[in-house]
């Protein structure tokens, strides 16, 4: 079940209205395509699904449908937690201290971005970090938030004290709600699963 709110949550995200934060665009039940799913992203052609134990990343079409072949792997890269994207590459999370940068077309390993991050577990691009150059905001369950630019160096710090929250596995930007940015953190901790919202400054 938690997957399952997870991808949903991260397909549906749009633009808050009046009468709610966010409308439903998709309803489907990824376990469809594989077992011990962690993260997914949609690259402008298909879903990609991760499976965490393993480094099977499965495939859909924009219905949630899946594709054949059901399944490609990244040579380089195994236990994908999370994705996210610049609108040009995908990058990967793994709960390791380093990022992955992907051709989303070749589906190949470009380059490993190293980070004082200890885990790597959920990752979530802000395109107004370092002035606009872009990075990312990165992190494990109960530990500091920590923004990192694309080269992996540190740029601002969400201590665990201030945020509070006890184990985060999902994040996402949203830099067009009123009031915002903001961060969306999955948490799996307190009473169940929650969807949080954080300010970035």
């Amino acid at each position: 079940f938690m997957k399952k709110l997870l991808l949903a949550f991260f397909v549906t995200l749009g633009m808050q209205t009046q009468a709610q934060l966010w409308n439903i665009q998709l309803d489907k039940d990824p376990t469809i395509l594989g077992s011990g799913l962690a993260g997914v992203i949609w690259t402008g052609t298909e879903f990609w699904c991760a499976a965490w134990a393993s480094a099977n990343i499965y495939v859909a079409d924009g219905n949630g449908n899946a594709l054949s072949p059901a399944s490609f792997t990244i040579p380089g890269v195994s236990g994908t937690r999370s994705m996210t994207t610049d609108g040009t590459h995908i990058y990967i999370g793994t709960a390791a201290a380093s990022i992955y940068k992907v051709d989303p077309v070749t589906k190949t390993l470009i380059s490993t971005i190293n980070t004082s991050v200890p885990a790597c577990r959920y990752l979530t691009f802000d395109p107004t970090l370092d002035n606009g150059n872009g990075g990312f905001w990165t992190g494990a369950y109960a530990s500091d938030i920590v923004a990192v630019s694309m080269t992996g160096t540190t740029l601002n710090t969400i201590p665990a004290a201030t945020h509070g929250l006890s184990a985060i596995y999902g994040m996402a930007y949203d830099g067009y709600s009123t009031g915002g940015p903001y961060l969306w953190a999955f948490d799996q901790g307190g009473n169940g699963a929650d969807i949080i919202q954080l300010t970035t400054n």
